[in-house]
C-alpha cells in the first residue's frame, strides 16, 4: 500500500522501444491516444482508514503510444503521483492526501516528453502525448455537523430532567460511524448515547451539580480510545470530528412551597405556572393543575437556589398547556412580595389582575332594544344594564382598570346556568355582544348590558327572561378564555329581588371577594 505524497517519483526504466524503432524504420509516426477509462467516481472520508480505488478499467480499443503511466492530479491539475501500473494505482492510499479532490488519468506518450514529474502541472507537459478522460476522487473531511438547542439549566431536585428539541444539521456530516457524547466540563466522557432519542432519555438530575456538554461525533474505524471515562482531548482528532456542544447546567436547587385556595380546574388546554421575580426578571418554578375539587396537583417546586434566595415576588399566571413561549403570559392571577421567606398572595399585589377591595357598581332593569321610538313599552323586567339609568345611562362601576390579558364579563344566572351579557373593559361603552336583545333597536344604550328577548337554539330557558329572582354577576375573564363559563374571579354579585323595581330605580351590586384566590408562597 502506498501513501499519496509518500511514494517516490516514478522513474521510467529505459527500455528498447521496439515499436518506436519499427515506426522509424517504416516511416510511420505514432499518434498517442490515452483511450477511455471507466470507474468511480470515488468518495472517501479522511478518517485514518486507508482508502483505495478499485474497478478501474481502460478501453484500449484506440489506445496508442509507446509509453504509458497513470497520473494523479489535484483539482488544479498539479501532479501528485505517477503510478506506473493499474496495480500501483489501486495501492495508493488516498486517505493520506487529506481532504480535497483528486483526478485520475491514463497517459500514453512518446519519447522526449518533458514535464512529467510530481509537483509539475499537466499544462506543462511538452511532447507527444495524450491524456484520457479523468475519474474524480473526492476526499471529504470528517464532519459532525451543527447542533442547535439549549442551553439548558436544570435544578438538582427530585424531578427528572431531560433535554428536548435538540436538532442536528448533518447535511455536510461525514464519517463511517457516529455516536452522541456527554462530557463533564473537563471533557471526560460521562455517556455515549447511540441516538438522539437516547440523549433525550438521559436524566441529567442524576449527575448532580455541575456542567455537562452534549456533542455529536462522526469517526472512522481507525479511531481508538473512545469510551466512557476517556478524555476527548486524548482522542486522535484526525480520526474523529465533534460538532459544536450544547450546554447543560445543573444548579443547586431550593424549594418554594405554595398554599392557595380559590383556584379552579382550567380544563385540558391551560395550566397554572409559578414564577419568582429576580432583579426584575421572572424565573419559572414550574406548572401545576387543579382538579374539580380545587386540589393542586403539586405544591412544592424547585428553582435555582440563587434565584429563590434573591426573589422579591412570587407570581402565579395562567399559561397554555402547550406553551412555546418561555415568558409569563399576560394573565397574572395573584402575586405577593416576599417578607423574609413568605409571600402573601392576592389579586391586589402588582402585577396581578387588580385590587378589588373597593369594588362596587349599580345596575338597572330596562329593555331599550325593543323600543322603535324610544318610548317605554312597559316590559323592562326583561333587560339588565350596568350603570345609572338616565338619558343616556352613565357608567357607575368602581373597579380597577384591567391590564392586557383580562376583560370584564357580565352574567345573568338562571336555574339553567349562566348567560353572558358580553365582555367589556370600558364601563361607558357598549359591550362585545347583544345576542339576546331585540332586533328593533339592537345596539342598545352606551353601557354594558343585555335585553333577553331572543332565545338561542337549544336554550332550556323560556324567553323573554324576567330578571327578577335571578342572579347577576360581574366576572373577570382571561384572554384567551379557558371556558365559556364564568371564570373564578367574580368580584361583584347581586341576587335580584323578586319584586325589584325597574328603571329609573338603580340597584347596588354586592362584593363577592370570597371568590378571589388567596394564599402564601414559602421559600
Amino acid at each position: 500500500m502506498r501513501k499519496l505524497f509518500e511514494k517516490p517519483i516514478l522513474i521510467l526504466a529505459a527500455l528498447s522501444l521496439i515499436l518506436a524503432s519499427c515506426g522509424d524504420d517504416d516511416g510511420t509516426t505514432i499518434t498517442p491516444n490515452g483511450g477511455t477509462i471507466s470507474g468511480g467516481p470515488f468518495t472517501f472520508v479522511v478518517d485514518g482508514t486507508p482508502d483505495m480505488v478499485s474497478g478501474i478499467t481502460v478501453d484500449d480499443t484506440d489506445v496508442a503510444g509507446t509509453n504509458s503511466t497513470w497520473v494523479i492530479t489535484d483539482d488544479q491539475n498539479n501532479i501528485l503521483g505517477l503510478p506506473a501500473t493499474l496495480t500501483d494505482l489501486e495501492a495508493v492510499d488516498f486517505d493520506g492526501a487529506g481532504a480535497g479532490v483528486c483526478f485520475i488519468w491514463y497517459l500514453r506518450y512518446e519519447e522526449g516528453l518533458t514535464g512529467l514529474e510530481m509537483g509539475m502541472n499537466t499544462s506543462g507537459l511538452d511532447g507527444s502525448f495524450d491524456l484520457s478522460n479523468s475519474i474524480t476522487v473526492t476526499r471529504n473531511a470528517l464532519n459532525a455537523g451543527t447542533l442547535t438547542g439549549g442551553p439548558y439549566t436544570f435544578v438538582v431536585d427530585d424531578q427528572v430532567d431531560n433535554v428536548s428539541n435538540i436538532e442536528i444539521d448533518n447535511s455536510s456530516a461525514f464519517g463511517a460511524n457516529s455516536t452522541w457524547l456527554i462530557t463533564d466540563e473537563d471533557g471526560v466522557i460521562l455517556g455515549m448515547p447511540g441516538t438522539l432519542e437516547a440523549v433525550e432519555g438521559v436524566d441529567f438530575n442524576d449527575a448532580g451539580v455541575g456542567v455537562c456538554f452534549i456533542y455529536y461525533a462522526r469517526f472512522g474505524d481507525a479511531l481508538t480510545g473512545l469510551a466512557v471515562d476517556a478524555d476527548i482531548d486524548d482522542l486522535n482528532m484526525d480520526h474523529i470530528a465533534l460538532s459544536n456542544s450544547v450546554t447543560v447546567n445543573r444548579v443547586e436547587g431550593a424549594s418554594v412551597t405554595i398554599e392557595i385556595s380559590g383556584l379552579e380546574d382550567l380544563g385540558d388546554d391551560f395550566v397554572y405556572e409559578g414564577w419568582v421575580l429576580v432583579d426584575g426578571t421572572p424565573v419559572t418554578t414550574g406548572v401545576f393543575t387543579v382538579n374539580e375539587s380545587g386540589e393542586l396537583s403539586k405544591t412544592t417546586f424547585y428553582a435555582a437556589k440563587t434565584d429563590v434566595d434573591a426573589a422579591t415576588k412570587f407570581i402565579l399566571t395562567i399559561e397554555p398547556a402547550v406553551d412555546e413561549d418561555p415568558a409569563p403570559s399576560a394573565q397574572k392571577l395573584i402575586a405577593g412580595d416576599f417578607s423574609a421567606d413568605v409571600a402573601t398572595l392576592s389579586t391586589g399585589t402588582a402585577p396581578a389582575v387588580g385590587d378589588f377591595s373597593n369594588a362596587a357598581g349599580t345596575y338597572f332593569l330596562r329593555t331599550p332594544t325593543d323600543e322603535a321610538d324610544g318610548v317605554n313599552n312597559g316590559n323592562d323586567e326583561y333587560g339588565i344594564w350596568f350603570g345609572t339609568p338616565g338619558a343616556p345611562p352613565t357608567a357607575n362601576f368602581t373597579l380597577p382598570t384591567l391590564e392586557e390579558g383580562w376583560v370584564y364579563e357580565g352574567w345573568l344566572v338562571t336555574e339553567n346556568g349562566p348567560l353572558s351579557t358580553g365582555t367589556f373593559t370600558d364601563f361607558g361603552a357598549v359591550d362585545s355582544g347583544n345576542p339576546f336583545s331585540s332586533a328593533i333597536n339592537n345596539v342598545g344604550p352606551p353601557v354594558p348590558g343585555e335585553d333577553f328577548f331572543v332565545a338561542p337554539e337549544g336554550s332550556l330557558d323560556t324567553f323573554p327572561i324576567d330578571m327578577r329572582g335571578k342572579t347577576v354577576v360581574i366576572s373577570v375573564e382571561p384572554v384567551p378564555d379557558n371556558s365559556t363559563a364564568p371564570f373564578l374571579l367574580k368580584p361583584l354579585l347581586s341576587m335580584i329581588a323578586a319584586d325589584a323595581a325597574t328603571a329609573p330605580t338603580a340597584h347596588d351590586f354586592g362584593q363577592n371577594l370570597g371568590s378571589l384566590p388567596t394564599g402564601t408562597a414559602t421559600r
